[in-house]
C-alpha cells in the first residue's frame, strides 16, 4: 500500500515535518515534536492552528480530529503536576483522555529557511529573500576513550590536535572519571601492557570528548596512536541527528521603493494586524526590509548593523525600537500572532499536498491574546 492510498500514522507526520522543519534546529530550551500521543496512532484528520488554547482543543473536539499540529507548544518548562488544577496541564488531560494527538513546530519552523519569516516576506511581496542571521551546525558525536591514568594526557592532546574538544567557544573541553579496567590477553593478542595469558586489573580513566563529524575519523585514529593498549576501547555516540542550516529572518528587495508611510498602508493591507505600530521618518524610501516572525527584539543589533531600511517583526520593546530609530531604521510591529499567523495555511497547504488522504482543517478561532480597546474583539477569523 503506497503512502498515497492510506491514512499515515503520528510517526509518518513527525517524519514528514523532520525533513522540512528539522527537529534539530528548535532552540535547547524549546518544546517540539510529538507532546501527547502514541506515534502509531493513525491519523485521518488534523487541525493546524498557531496556539493550543482550551478555545481550539474544543474546535478540535467538535471536528472528530485524530490530531493537533500547533506552531507555538501547549508548555515550554517542565511540569511537575498533571491535573485539572493548571490550565495548561489541564488541556493535556483533555487531549489525551479525547485521544487526540498533539504536534508542537516551533523554533524549527520560525528557523527553517522555508519556514515562518519566509511566509510573511511572501505576504508582503518578496520575490528573493537572504537570510538576515544564519545560525548552523553539524552533526557531532560524543567519544569516550578508557585509558591507563598515566597516559591520559597523551590520548587527550592527540584528541584535541585532531580537533576533538569544541564546545561553543571553548576548546580542550573534556571530562575524566576513574575506574578499574580488565582484561585477559589470549593467544594470538600482542599487548603493550601486560602479559598474553595473564589476567590484568589496570587504573583508569573514562575520558569523553565531544567530536564534530568531520574531525571523527582523525580524532579516532589519533586516539588510537596515542594509546598504550593495542586495542583501546572507544565508544561513539551520536549527539544529534543531523546537520542543519537554519536563518534567523529574511531580508528582500521592496520593487518598487515605496515611502514609510505608504509602506505602513500596504502591510495594513496585506497582513490586516489587529494592531499596527511604527516608529520612523514617514517619508523614508523603503528599499530593503529585515523581517522576523514572532518576537523580533533579541535580533535589532543585526537589524542596526544591516543595510534594511525596515524592520518589521513582533513583540518589540521600548528601547529596542529607540536604537533602531537612532541607527535610522524605520519600525513595523505588527504583533506576535499577525506575524506567525500564516503558519496554518501554509502548514496546512504542506501536509494535505504531502498526506491526500488526510483531511485537514484550518483554526478559525484568532487566539491573539490582545484586541484595541473600543473595538468589539472577535475572536473568528
Amino acid at each position: 500500500m503506497t503512502e498515497e492510498s492510506r491514512c499515515p500514522a503520528v510517526k509518518d507526520l513527525l517524519s514528514f515535518f523532520d525533513e522540512v522543519f528539522p527537529f534539530d534546529l528548535a532552540a535547547d530550551w524549546d518544546n517540539v515534536g510529538l507532546l501527547v500521543g502514541r506515534e502509531k496512532k493513525e491519523v485521518s484528520s488534523i487541525l493546524v492552528t498557531l496556539d493550543v488554547v482550551p478555545e481550539t482543543v474544543e474546535e478540535a473536539r467538535s471536528l472528530g480530529v485524530d490530531l493537533i499540529v500547533s506552531h507555538h507548544p501547549l508548555f515550554v518548562e517542565p511540569q511537575k503536576k498533571i491535573s485539572d488544577a493548571n490550565p495548561k496541564t489541564e488541556v493535556l488531560l483533555n487531549l489525551a483522555s479525547d485521544g487526540i494527538a498533539l504536534i508542537s513546530l516551533h523554533t524549527n519552523a520560525d528557523l527553517s529557511p522555508r519556514g515562518v519569516s519566509f511566509w510573511l516576506a511572501q505576504e508582503l511581496g518578496a520575490q528573493e529573500v537572504a537570510p538576515l542571521k544564519e545560525t548552523s551546525f553539524e552533526k557531532e558525536f560524543k567519544v569516550v576513550v578508557f585509558t591507563p591514568q598515566d597516559a591520559v594526557p597523551d590520548v587527550l592532546k592527540a584528541a584535541f590536535d585532531a580537533g576533538a574538544g569544541w564546545i561553543g567557544n571553548y576548546s580542550r573541553c573534556s571530562f575524566r572519571a576513574p575506574g578499574t579496567g580488565t582484561f585477559f590477553p589470549e593467544e594470538g593478542a600482542n599487548p603493550r601492557v601486560g602479559e598474553r595469558g595473564i589476567y590484568q586489573e589496570v587504573a583508569e580513566d573514562r575520558v569523553e570528548v565531544v567530536v564534530p563529524e568531520k574531525n571523527l575519523s582523525a580524532v579516532l585514529a589519533s586516539i588510537s596512536s596515542a594509546h598504550p593498549y593495542e586495542t583501546p576501547a572507544v565508544d561513539v555516540y551520536p549527539l544529534r541527528g543531523k546537520a542543519a542550516r537554519g536563518w534567523l529572518g529574511v531580508l528582500f528587495e521592496v520593487d518598487p521603493p515605496a515611502s514609510f508611510s505608504s509602506y505602513l498602508g500596504f502591510i495594513q493591507e496585506r497582513l490586516s494586524p489587529g494592531i499596527l505600530r511604527y516608529a520612523g521618518d514617514p517619508g523614508r524610501v523603503i528599499r530593503k526590509v529585515a523581517l522576523l516572525g514572532g518576537s523580533g527584539g533579541s535580533f535589532v543589533d543585526e537589524v542596526a548593523r544591516s543595510d534594511a531600511d525596515l524592520y518589521v517583526s513582533g513583540d518589540l520593546k521600548y528601547h529596542q525600537v529607540q536604537l533602531l530609530v537612532e541607527a535610522g531604521k524605520c519600525v513595523a510591529d505588527v504583533g506576535h500572532y499577525d506575524s506567525e499567523k500564516f503558519f496554518v495555511p501554509r502548514v496546512g497547504q504542506m501536509i494535505g499536498e504531502r498526506f491526500p488522504r488526510v483531511t485537514v482543517h484550518f483554526s478559525r478561532r484568532r487566539t491573539d491574546p490582545f484586541a484595541l480597546y473600543g473595538e468589539e474583539r472577535d475572536t473568528a477569523k
